[in-house]
């Protein structure tokens, strides 16, 4: 988790969003050694971004709303990987993309890492965690 959060930090220091952050983009080459993979939708944040794109389980809901979004998706993306590491799956589940896009947007978190999640994937984009926290 801490060389995908560094792999993180080096991008958004340049203004670069991945916007498909999760275990399938991690390439593990050793047991120490892992690498962020697969930037087809990654660009430079030069101002809001609206595209709707990546896995949806894993969208920021600034995505799913259409209002603009930066940096902060990656890591509501994070998060959600760590909730799948932690738990085994993801924090929001459902079978049709409508009703999993409106559980994310109303974001209610329920397990034991709550805080450190829940500051990775805060819905107010000011308050959710930076790459370098």
């Amino acid at each position: 988790m801490l060389q995908t959060a560094s792999a993180l930090a080096y991008l958004h220091n340049r203004k670069i969003v991945h916007r498909d952050i999760k275990a399938e983009n991690l390439l593990l080459y050793s047991k120490k050694q892992v690498q962020l993979c697969d930037f087809g939708l990654a660009c430079t944040v030069l101002g809001p971004l609206y595209r709707v794109c990546g896995t949806p389980s894993y969208c920021a809901p600034e995505v799913i709303r259409e209002t603009g979004y930066g940096l902060p998706v990656d890591i509501w993306s994070l998060g959600v990987l760590l909730h799948v590491m932690l738990v085994g799956f993801a924090p929001f589940r459902a079978s049709e993309r409508d009703r999993l896009f409106r559980l994310i947007t109303q974001g209610r978190l329920y397990f034991e890492a709550k805080e450190l999640v829940s500051g990775m994937m805060c819905i107010n984009v000011e308050k959710r965690y930076t790459a370098g926290e």
